[in-house]
């Protein structure tokens, strides 16, 4: 059965848990990381990429980080390696209206039952030169099943409305360069 996912800004929402094995607490699992330090993450914070992010196929442990408390960006941090941290958000924040169609072997490898049980990420690149010209990953977005918080990236072959590269705040957006460049994360940092 294949599943049509339309997003919304209450997608990001979850409070589920995940049961983990290794260095859990009662708080989370604690690991470093070379961005964050010593980091505990609740255990409904981590994600087990059941098909892994092109280009990192041995790491399957991520956690699910805040940027800020209002930022519209979350960090996607490797629990197996600590140099590795992605910028994700969820584009429809940004006015784009995101919808398509997960293929039936992700809908029964992520065990999903119907689209409301799912969260969608995209993966955010952010210039050094520009933060304000970043652009969202449409085309490989990231399917967590919220209950279970088993996920993995979704390559939307067929798809000819989205790309790997779609900005995320128009020109006309930028009133004040200055604001969004403060409320941008810097991957380099």
């Amino acid at each position: 059965m294949m599943m049509t996912i339309q997003t919304t800004k209450t997608t990001t929402d979850s409070s589920q848990t995940l049961e983990m094995v290794s260095n859990q607490t009662t708080e989370g699992i604690s690991f470093n990381t070379l961005r964050f330090g010593q980091v505990t993450v609740p255990l409904d914070r981590i994600v087990e990429f059941a098909s892994p992010i092109l280009g990192f196929e041995g790491l399957k442990q991520f956690a699910i980080l805040d940027h800020d408390e209002d930022s519209p960006f979350k960090w996607l941090q490797s629990v197996e390696d600590q140099d590795l941290a992605f910028v994700i958000t969820n584009p429809t924040i940004f006015g784009i209206a995101y919808e398509f169609v997960v293929p039936e072997d992700a809908v029964s490898l992520l065990g999903i039952e119907k689209a409301e049980d799912t969260l969608v990420f995209t993966l955010v690149t952010i210039p050094d030169n520009d933060p304000a010209k970043m652009t969202a990953n449409l085309l490989g977005p990231l399917v967590v099943n919220q209950y279970t918080r088993k996920a993995m990236q979704v390559i939307l072959n067929d798809n000819k409305q989205y790309s790997t590269k779609v900005r995320l705040l128009s020109d006309d957006a930028l009133d004040s360069p200055e604001e969004e460049a403060s409320a941008t994360p810097n991957p380099t940092s």
